[in-house]
């Protein structure tokens, strides 16, 4: 009865947020993206044919970067070379990481045609004044747009990010953040502290350090918006998520088959999770391993047929 969890990374995006800490690529050319996505098919191709097609997929995660700024006929073939390379349940959780600045409708579409059950939007912040300082300008309207297209295609949950600790944030704006993503009923949240770690992640230099809340204000923005987001009738999972009370995030908490991994709290209950594509995670019970964070070294790696791992920890 094993089974099995997919994640596949998109280390691309159109636009660079200056807050991001994830592996990924700011390109204005779709040329390095299409020559990424050949390589992950080989990649597809050679794990898939290391797994039994006894052991059935339970859940797929797109995560980046930026998955939705692929062209729809792109995001349809990625999915149709997992599915010829893999058994996947035919209740199989399929989620995606979404910048509503790249959605259209025929990216809406192609995401229905994927099967998607879960749509993960970024949010961060609602401030004009705090999305300018980090590079994401993403207004309410376009983002109450997404969830109702998602929605309007039969997706059935829909998860936001919010982040405190951000530059020019004060209890006053986050306030006005967490009422807006609130509106919107999202089945699930995930409320994270910016990270700011700009000797790690060079384009964090861009934002203004004097801006910054220091760390007393950064708990109490975080006990204010955990604070409003019970009040509004969420569940508090753990120390960064929160759930409607029949979302099975929740569920899973109240049963105490909660389960957490790199991507955060899950419901997920896998045996083991493949990470695929450029510094992908994979979690399997002998220990964890990561492939080679480079694109170049991952791709020259998987055209040639082999394994992209690039270490592991037992």
């Amino acid at each position: 009865n094993n089974r099995l969890s997919l994640s596949a990374h998109i280390p691309y995006c159109a636009r660079l947020c200056w807050f991001c800490a994830c592996p990924t690529k700011h390109t204005l050319r779709y040329e390095p993206v299409e020559a990424y996505l050949k390589g992950l098919h080989a990649e597809i191709a050679t794990v898939g044919a290391r797994v039994s097609r006894a052991v059935p997929v339970t859940a797929l995660h797109f995560g980046g970067g930026s998955p939705t700024m692929l062209r729809p006929d792109d995001l349809m073939a990625l999915k149709d070379c997992l599915t010829r390379h893999f058994a996947f349940s035919p209740e199989a959780e399929i989620s995606v990481e979404m910048d509503p600045n790249d959605l259209d409708d025929a990216r809406h579409d192609a995401l229905a045609a994927i099967g998607m059950t879960r749509a993960s939007l970024g949010i961060q912040d609602f401030d004009p004044k705090v999305q300018k300082a980090i590079n994401r300008v993403q207004t309410f309207e376009q983002t109450r747009g997404v969830v109702e297209a998602a929605r309007a295609r039969g997706v059935r949950s829909v998860n936001c990010d919010v982040l405190y600790g951000l530059p020019y944030q004060t209890l006053e704006t986050m306030a006005e953040t967490v009422r807006a993503v609130i509106s919107l009923a999202p089945d699930r949240i995930a409320l994270f502290g910016y990270a700011h770690v700009p000797w790690m992640k060079k384009h964090q230099t861009m934002i203004d350090e004097a801006a910054l809340p220091g760390i007393v204000a950064r708990f109490d923005q975080m006990s204010m918006a955990a604070q409003m987001l019970v009040s509004a009738g969420y569940e508090a999972i753990g120390i960064d998520h929160f759930a409607l009370p029949a979302d099975r995030l929740a569920v899973s908490a109240r049963e105490g088959t909660l389960r957490r991994n790199f991507q955060g709290y899950t419901d997920d209950r896998a045996d083991a999770l493949i990470g695929l594509g450029a510094s992908s995670i994979g979690q399997l019970p002998q220990g964890y391993i990561q492939n080679m964070p480079a694109t170049g070294e991952y791709l020259r790696r998987v055209e040639e047929g082999g394994l992209a791992v690039g270490r592991g920890y037992v």
